[in-house]
């Protein structure tokens, strides 16, 4: 059994926990693209053909040569004779020659001969001549093939998270399917006081939020969560429910019982696991801080108990899982989208705890929502989560504060 770090730094027990991961050889499946979108490629995309395929031209306009418009201008235009037009998706069969303007549309193949076109805003026809009232350099309003990528040239790397933009790249390659990842993950809830949706609440119980939230959560990213239901405060139980599950998924996540109380029994669960076994107890944030991380089947499989609490599990997931999750994977467009912004009120903090904190970002900055740990619907309403630094005190209101915004 590796050494346990207790009350660990964040990013330490991202790093630890991702240094015992073999994720190497996750299964992998092909996926139609028009279902691969959140899912996550098992291997880098390359070029299989240029990008543009050809010359074309950005504008609609005259297909022309820069040489024949040195010293255009609106008080001495340049004339050049009206030639064919450049058909739409068939390849020019004829070449511009010098004192001929070619008539081209946007995504139109730029003849030979021609190494720039003219936008219609800049002509007026005159006849069977073309008048040009402003001179041209080669290459402008024109993209040339290869320009964006090349033959070979990766497009979207190993472990990337599958968005619309990643879909249309694919498309411009004529990829019907890519190669994705297939990595499963079961998730849990405990507690005696939580309740199956449909069940009865009696007093002092509540609804399963925590279990919901995950799954939701892991799907968006591209993982195949189930739902394992709410485990009652039974050692054994919870016991033979995580470890039956690490046989057919590669993550099993619990939430509630990660704490230190009597009823809190997953460090002790966690604690028989090995190779390596149990690796992060608590980690030093607030909220979120009593999580539990371990790796078994010799790297092949995570097990995380999150705190109970809804806003404490919710930060838990957005600030360590999702980071580790991209970390491990080697990819990319998993974590939030990170910006500066100046506070609009005081930000109370704890020195020597790093925090986050829910928050509203209108356009002139951040403003922090204080709430508990146990609020459940603050996150629907907030735009992501203010990070107070560990050395950090109160931060003022016009302070520079580091925000991450939700996917």
């Amino acid at each position: 059994m590796c050494p346990i770090e207790r009350l660990a730094d964040r990013q330490r027990a991202i790093e630890l926990v991702v240094s015992h991961l073999n994720w190497g050889d996750l299964p992998r499946e092909l996926i139609p693209l028009e279902s691969c979108l959140g899912r996550i490629t098992s291997e880098s995309v390359r070029a299989k053909m240029p990008m543009p395929p050809f010359d074309r031209s950005l504008r609609d306009g005259y297909a022309v040569r820069s040489a024949d418009l040195v010293g255009a201008s609106e008080a001495s235009p340049s004339y050049l004779s009206l030639g064919r037009e450049v058909i739409m998706g068939a390849v020019p069969d004829f070449q511009v020659n010098p004192g001929w303007a070619h008539p081209i549309h946007t995504g139109g193949i730029l003849p030979k001969g021609a190494d720039c076109v003219v936008m219609l805003e800049d002509t007026t026809p005159a006849g069977h001549m073309v008048e040009v009232r402003r001179s041209h350099q080669r290459g402008d309003n024109v993209v040339i093939s290869g320009e964006e990528s090349r033959v070979g040239d990766v497009l979207i790397g190993a472990g990337t998270l599958i968005k619309g933009p990643h879909v249309a790249l694919l498309a411009s390659q004529g990829e019907e399917r890519v190669s994705c990842l297939r990595l499963r993950a079961a998730v849990f809830s405990s507690g005696d006081e939580v309740r199956s949706l449909g069940e009865t609440l009696d007093p002092g119980t509540i609804y399963d939020v925590n279990g919901w939230f995950l799954v939701a959560q892991l799907r968006q990213i591209g993982i195949q969560a189930s739902y394992g239901g709410v485990l009652r405060d039974d050692p054994v139980l919870i016991r033979d429910s995580l470890l039956s599950s690490l046989e057919d998924n590669q993550m099993v996540l619990i939430s509630g019982g990660s704490s230190v109380s009597v009823r809190d029994h997953l460090e002790g669960i966690f604690s028989h696991t090995e190779d390596p076994g149990l690796l992060v107890r608590g980690v030093n944030v607030q909220p979120g801080k009593p999580l539990l991380a371990a790796v078994t089947h010799h790297g092949h499989r995570l097990l995380l108990g999150l705190p109970g609490h809804p806003l404490s599990c919710a930060v838990s997931f957005y600030t360590f899982l999702t980071p580790l999750l991209e970390m491990g994977l080697g990819g990319e467009g998993w974590n939030a989208t990170k910006l500066s912004m100046p506070l609009l009120k005081d930000l109370p903090a704890k020195p020597g705890v790093e925090e986050f904190v829910p928050a509203l970002v209108p356009p002139d900055g951040v403003e922090p929502l204080m709430s508990a740990s146990g609020y459940t619907g603050i996150l629907s309403r907030c735009h992501g989560l203010v990070r107070v630094p560990k050395d950090r005190e109160t931060l003022r209101r016009g302070d520079e504060a580091e925000v991450w915004l939700f996917r």
